[in-house]
């Protein structure tokens, strides 16, 4: 850059001492006149573009040094005692069993919401997550078609589903009452359940 910027002030003196040189033979010569204006010419437009490839250059390098400091950001933060990290969250499960509702209400106190997993990755993750603590256990998740039957969304944001696991048959609402989605430890796969039911649950806070 140093470079450039030497070749860019010295074009620049160039140009100033054609400029006083043109003053002078004004009267002078009208054809050596001509050929120092198109001279002039020719090195403003040099000179222009090699502010516009400079700028270019320090645009670039700004914005690679703004994502490179983000990285290094996201890296330096960490989860809370007790929650596990994947990707920009932090992850915990709960062993105590509630209903769907109460479990929402217990994420909530602690600053999180029940996980919504988007990814085949997470859902790997959380269900590990399960596995290491009930090998057989089952955990709540975010998803629910209670306010529109067999169209399921995650409650905290309302959206729909990007990503599904469900167990094969599944969701099936079976007997007309299973409104609330869980996690499966020894597949990861999901099922519906009736939001009353008493189960572990699995919590996410971005980080």
């Amino acid at each position: 850059m140093a470079q450039i910027l030497a070749v860019i002030i010295l074009l620049s003196q160039l140009h100033i001492s054609f400029s006083q040189s043109l003053d002078t033979r004004i009267g002078d010569d009208k054809c050596a006149q001509g050929g120092l204006e198109d001279s002039l010419l020719s090195l403003k437009m040099y000179i222009d573009f090699q502010l516009q490839e400079l700028e270019q250059k320090v645009k670039k390098e700004n914005i690679e040094r703004l994502q490179n400091l983000q990285t290094q950001i996201n890296t330096l933060k960490d989860c809370p005692k007790g929650w596990d990290k994947h990707g920009a969250s932090c992850y915990m499960l709960n062993t105590q069993k509630l209903s769907w509702e109460q479990a929402n209400v217990k994420c909530r106190g602690l600053s999180a919401k029940l996980v919504e997993i988007d990814t085949m990755p997470e859902n790997i993750f959380v269900a590990n997550i399960l596995k290491s603590k009930e090998p057989s256990g089952r955990a709540w998740l975010d998803g629910t078609d209670k306010t529109q039957e067999n169209t399921w969304i995650w409650n905290h944001s309302g959206l729909p589903l990007r990503f599904t696991n469900w167990n094969k048959g599944e969701p099936n609402d079976d007997k007309g009452n299973e409104d609330c989605m869980e996690i499966l430890s020894r597949n990861g796969m999901w099922n519906d359940m009736p939001c009353s039911y008493s189960s572990m649950f699995v919590c996410e806070k971005e980080i």
